[in-house]
């Protein structure tokens, strides 16, 4: 019985077809995109799942905002016996960053002083400052031993051919001789969005970034112990400084520490890239203000622990160093360089970077749910189908937010909502054979001519008398350049919707619609009635349609510009085999869009011609005179049309 039951099942038409295209949508949607829909919206439909969790405790983020009167720093600090001088007269002179060198050299004094494993500034040391603050600063970094520096990347984009050049920066030798090591911090930057970084980067020779060599940096002791032959520490040391993989005897060397050290080799012979395990939004990583610790004596336990130094700005008019992650915050406030960075160290140093599925695995995946979507909404009423669908979309989520959660094992889950979405209508089709009796369960008998023939291209043209409106977005080219991508498109799909839903629901038809202009023809008689009155309500609800985008200093919305017109027009399939289209044609249709477009030149919103008066009921009339228009020979009688207050 069972296996009669298995053959009926793998034998029918219906599920066999239902499964090869559920699950080629699935693997188009997840391979053929390259994981970009997964990496755009699966991420932060987990991380919103998941939530803030705490960090590790062995990373601490020292902020150092930009000196101002505010902070009540003193006039002068003595540092090894060098007066660093604040007073704003001299800031200036000394400034080559977001602090002074000198207040920078003591305030590493007083980090060393309390015990950590390793220091990883975030600032750009490829400017010459005060020679005696720099000589400070480098005696500072020195004796301390274990200071990772920055090196920046710019990019310059070459016009001729759109090629984008990368360049690394040095520091200057002054610090580059006193620091552990110093490298770059790449990182992978999507449309929208940071996902990623890399431990290594094979653009710049292979060099270790600088998460990495913070993991590195307490290992200095050991890379250096028993040096053999003559200047070998220098030799070791020049090999870091100029971060390229240490000599074959020191790796060896390292690799007999600990596991973790090992891990730290693996990573510098690698140059890959890993998905960030974000820990929360800004200011999840503990951030200590350098200014505060400066006036007091009770400085926090670092003892073991890498700090890293840069500026952390938690308000979004502030933030110069900002990255848009899947925790940036409404307001605007994103996480900064120097807190991506100790997250990217956390992350290897507890090995909880992301680790999302191999193709194969993913393949499997998308295979068994493929199968079992289809049966559902195959062999299942859809009654039951459907909710048992949204129960299994429920479970996985469940389950990849454990392994994402427990494991940080990343698994194909918006291609899951893709996939779903994909099959019940597909499925409904099978069951309720839509695509052939559609027109027969719901629309009248005597409205299914009407229908086959309103909007297809290839129908022939009709003549008749309409009523004929332009309808365009006034400025919205402003609009369009200040706006961001997303949300004019977002907008632009709201805007042409609702246009539809009200010309539609006046008994008008909807046709022809552009990125911000569309058309709208209503087959009348030119005679007053209740007809009219609904087109006069759908112009003025028109009129006060707006287009809204987000803009740079707020919400942005653009109103419409209508002109109408009545006369004899073709309406139906037009242009060449091929290429036809459902559109309208004529004078009124012309006449129009000229009209539509003289508002910009009166200052007004809606016009009309003259001789629709008498029907346009309602409505607060204003003539404007006669004006002549492009392609009309003879001036056009102009009226203003206005809702009654």
């Amino acid at each position: 019985m069972l296996a009669g039951l298995w053959k009926r099942i793998v034998s029918t038409r219906d599920i066999l077809i239902t499964s090869v295209l559920v699950i080629a949508a699935g693997l188009s949607f997840c391979f053929a995109m390259d994981w970009d829909a997964e990496e755009d919206i699966g991420l932060w439909l987990l991380f919103t799942l998941r939530g803030e969790v705490a960090p590790p405790p062995e990373a601490v983020v020292i902020n150092v905002d930009d000196i101002s009167e505010a902070r009540g720093l003193p006039a002068e600090i003595n540092v090894r016996g060098y007066t660093c001088d604040l007073r704003p007269t001299n800031r200036v002179r000394s400034f080559t960053g977001p602090i002074p060198r000198c207040l920078l050299a003591y305030l590493l004094g007083r980090i060393a002083s309390a015990g950590p494993a390793a220091i990883a500034i975030d600032i750009s040391f490829e400017k010459m400052g005060n020679e005696e603050e720099d000589r400070l600063l480098a005696s500072q970094m020195r004796e301390f031993g274990g200071v990772v520096g920055l090196r920046r990347i710019k990019s310059r984009l070459f016009t001729s051919d759109e090629h984008l050049m990368q360049e690394l920066h040095p520091i200057i030798p002054e610090i580059e001789d006193a620091v552990f090591a110093s490298g770059p911090f790449p990182i992978p930057t999507r449309p929208d969005r940071v996902n990623q970084f890399w431990t290594s980067h094979a653009l710049f020779g292979d060099m270790a970034t600088l998460p990495t060599l913070a993991l590195l940096a307490p290992y200095r002791k050991a890379l250096f112990k028993n040096a053999t032959g003559p200047d070998a520490e220098e030799a070791i040391s020049d090999y870091l400084k100029r971060n390229a993989l240490p000599p074959a005897d020191t790796v060896e060397r390292l690799t007999q520490l600990d596991e973790a050290a090992q891990r730290t080799v693996s990573l510098l012979r690698h140059n890959e890239s890993h998905y960030l395990n974000f820990y929360g939004g800004p200011g999840t990583i503990p951030v200590k203000d350098a200014f505060a610790l400066l006036e007091t004596d009770a400085f926090p336990d670092l003892a073991g622990k890498t700090v890293f130094i840069g500026q952390v700005h938690l308000d979004t008019y502030q933030q110069s160093d900002r990255f848009s992650t899947v925790f940036s915050q409404e307001n605007g406030i994103d996480l900064s360089g120097v807190e991506i960075a100790a997250t990217a160290f956390l992350n290897l140093h507890h090995q909880s970077t992301l680790k999302r599925t191999t193709p194969l695995v993913s393949t499997v995946i998308i295979v068994g749910i493929g199968l079992l979507l289809s049966l559902l909404v195959t062999r299942t009423p859809l009654y039951v189908s459907v909710p048992l669908v949204a129960g299994i979309a429920w479970m996985y989520t469940v389950i990849a937010l454990s392994f994402f959660s427990g494991w940080q094992i990343w698994i194909p889950t918006i291609t899951l909502y893709a996939m779903a979405l994909f099959a019940i209508p597909l499925g409904m089709s099978f069951q309720l054979e839509l695509l052939n009796i559609w027109n027969r369960l719901w629309v009248p008998g005597e409205e299914q001519a009407k229908m086959r023939t309103q909007r297809d291209p290839k129908s022939q043209p009709d003549q008749a008398n309409a009523l004929c409106l332009k309808c365009d977005i006034e400025d919205s080219t402003t609009a369009t350049a200040l706006s961001r991508q997303s949300s004019l498109y977002d907008g632009m799909d709201d805007y042409i919707s609702q246009a539809g839903q009200i010309v539609k629901a006046a008994g008008g038809t909807f046709i022809n619609p552009a990125d911000d202009s569309f058309k709208a023809i209503w087959k009348i008689p030119l005679t007053k009635g209740k007809h009219w009155e609904a087109v006069v309500q759908c112009v003025f609800e028109l009129s006060n349609l707006a287009l809204r985008v987000d803009g740079p200093e707020g919400p942005i919305a653009r109103r419409n510009r209508i002109g109408l017109s009545y006369g004899p027009i073709s309406i139906g399939g037009m242009g060449m085999e091929g290429q036809r289209a459902f559109n309208a044609q004529g004078r009124p249709v012309i006449l129009a869009a000229r009209l539509e477009a003289l508002n910009k030149e009166l200052n007004t919103r809606i016009l009309a011609t003259a001789n629709l008066a008498p029907y346009l009921v309602g409505a607060e009339l204003r003539d404007r005179g006669e004006h002549y228009l492009q392609g009309f020979d003879e001036p056009i009688h102009v009226i203003e049309v206005r809702k009654r207050n």
